[in-house]
């Protein structure tokens, strides 16, 4: 796992603003290729009229840039919490986004946006497949570099080997509570919050001393928990920072055994 330690509490450089959830810069990229694409009228668009064409683009730019971003999040969530796997995920992504943008401008030509003879589609992946691995490949490598920017920007110059053990990787007794956001894991401990690339299932070894775990996103420590409370039918843990955890149905009787319901 790689670590990436935030500086203190007040760390705001959470998984949820990484870049691939970033819509302003996505969309940045989308709307250049767009603009590019009009005015050079590729692929002999230039025949289309300007509506005709910006439609056309706008379409076609979007399933090359988000589409990819979209599959290596699906990937990264059966690939290892390491680098290799975020690597093999943005590689597997990139190698099926060809298929899939052959599939769907193939299935364009039938329409109007795109009055072209309907060739097979699989000798349409070599035409295809050149500027969706450019395409494709710039927008994860853009993904990586800004996600990197994003949670270097909160590290803090603390040497590690003044930390205690769970600093530098399992729960340990100053966790107040760890939270799972897709392949990166949000740590809450008394001298701060961190991120770590990794799964909740990874640092759960012997972490039942110090306290649970009440929903599949969630572990939380006993000694962390103010008050348990009812919000209709499902149950809520309430923090000593104020933070809401939910309770899996399947988990209540955890909370039941330590004594909160």
């Amino acid at each position: 796992m790689s670590l990436i330690d935030a500086n203190g509490p007040k760390q705001t450089a959470t998984p949820s603003v990484l870049w691939h959830r970033d819509a302003g810069l996505l969309c940045g990229v989308w709307l250049f290729m767009t603009s590019t694409f009009v005015v050079g009228g590729a692929y002999d668009t230039d025949e289309f009229s300007l509506p005709h064409r910006v439609a056309f683009w706008l379409l076609a730019a979007a399933l090359v840039v988000f589409q990819p971003v979209i599959l290596e999040r699906m990937f990264s969530r059966f690939t290892p919490a390491t680098l290799v796997g975020a690597w093999l995920a943005a590689l597997s992504a990139v190698l099926v986004a060809i298929p899939v943008v052959a599939i769907e401008i193939h299935a364009l030509k039938s329409t109007p946006l795109l009055p072209r003879a309907a060739d097979p589609w699989i000798q349409f992946i070599p035409f295809i497949g050149a500027p969706v691995v450019i395409v494709a490949g710039f927008v994860l490598f853009l993904r990586f570099a800004w996600e990197r920017r994003h949670l270097d920007s909160g590290a803090a110059p603390e040497k590690t080997a003044d930390k205690p053990t769970s600093a530098r990787g399992p729960i340990g007794p100053e966790t107040l509570y760890v939270r799972s956001q897709d392949h990166y894991l949000e740590i809450t401990t008394d001298g701060g919050r961190r991120f770590i690339r990794g799964r909740l299932a990874d640092l759960k070894a012997g972490s039942e001393v110090f306290g649970f775990t009440p929903h599949r996103s969630w572990w939380v420590a006993d000694r962390a928990i103010e008050t348990c409370r009812r919000n209709g039918r499902d149950l809520r843990l309430v923090l000593s920072d104020g933070t809401d955890v939910p309770v899996s149905r399947s988990r209540r009787e955890l909370v039941r055994a330590r004594g909160l319901i």
